[in-house]
């Protein structure tokens, strides 16, 4: 059971302002969206610093694992670290191949290389990755929100109805623009407040480093 007994109003703007924050990015992108191609894959203007923060974003969001699992955590994290390394060498070559077939995603150009029958046990694949990592994303709202909302009636499956809600209209609205920017901007968040802040609070709370120091087994 979660002590909520230092949850405050502040508490519950920050979170309703972060979550119309990601409705109001899909708002904003619905207008950059011309073609197939913009929905897609964004038009194929995301440079690397776009690109780099939306991966971040999608392997920070699972650093928690590591403090509740060991090294349980990085033995699941593993087989994606690799798979993200042999991507990156090909990628480049892969976004060659989209622009002179306009292809638009990695089923489409499984079924180019190979076969129709490749092109749908590829995207039976990503179908299920993905039913992982939503539903994640999904959970992890729904706990945030009934732990700040719990106050006033706002129960986990409220949470989880919010965040499905909300995932779906930015995705919906603005297609790879409204994922890859949200991303974006949850990546800055996780560096400015968990990587910086929070550490600089935890030290001033203990009474400054020197104080940390000398505590350290």
């Amino acid at each position: 059971m979660q002590d909520l007994s230092n949850i405050t109003t502040l508490d519950l703007v920050i979170v309703a302002l972060y979550l119309l924050g990601m409705l109001g990015i899909g708002v904003y992108f619905v207008r950059r969206i011309q073609n197939a191609g913009d929905y897609y894959v964004a038009g194929r203007s995301l440079g690397p610093l776009v690109l780099a923060g939306t991966v971040c974003a999608t392997i920070i969001g699972g650093a928690g694992l590591g403090y509740d699992y060991g090294s349980l955590a990085v033995v699941t994290a593993l087989p994606y670290l690799i798979g993200m390394f042999v991507f990156s060498g090909i990628s480049g070559r892969i976004q060659e191949v989209g622009v002179k077939y306009n292809i638009t995603s990695i089923p489409e150009l499984f079924e180019k290389r190979f076969s129709k029958t490749a092109k749908c046990l590829i995207a039976l694949l990503i179908g299920y990755t993905m039913m992982g990592t939503v539903a994640s994303q999904i959970t992890a709202v729904a706990v945030i929100v009934k732990m700040i909302g719990g106050k006033i009636g706002i129960t986990y499956e409220m949470g989880a109805c919010l965040a499905t809600f909300i995932f779906i209209f930015y995705t919906a609205a603005s297609g790879l623009f409204g994922v890859v920017y949200t991303d974006v901007v949850q990546f800055f968040m996780l560096i400015i407040f968990v990587y910086i802040l929070l550490p600089l609070s935890g030290i001033r709370y203990l009474g400054g480093f020197g104080n940390f120091w000398s505590n350290v087994p």
